[in-house]
C-alpha cells in the first residue's frame, strides 16, 4: 500500500478526479483520496512504478508532496 500526500486540491471533486485517474492505471487495485488529509491511499501490485502514479497526479494538475510505502 502506498500513501501519497497531495497539494493543490480545493474540493471533494478534486479528490474524486484523482481517484479516477489513479484507478485507470494498470496494476492499481484501489485508490481512495481523503480531501481532508490530502492523502491518496493506493492498493497496487508490488512491482508498480511509483513514477506512473506521481506523473498521473501531476498531469491532472496537482502536486505530489510525499510518497510513503506501508
Amino acid at each position: 500500500m502506498l500513501k501519497i500526500k497531495i497539494a493543490k486540491m480545493s474540493c471533494e471533486h478534486c479528490a474524486h478526479r484523482i481517484e479516477q485517474g489513479l484507478q485507470s492505471i494498470a496494476g492499481v487495485k484501489k485508490a481512495t483520496v481523503d480531501f481532508t488529509t490530502k492523502i491518496a491511499t493506493i492498493t497496487c501490485k508490488k512491482d508498480i512504478d511509483v513514477n506512473l502514479l506521481t506523473t498521473k497526479i501531476s498531469d491532472l494538475g496537482y502536486e505530489v508532496v510525499s510518497v510513503e510505502e506501508d
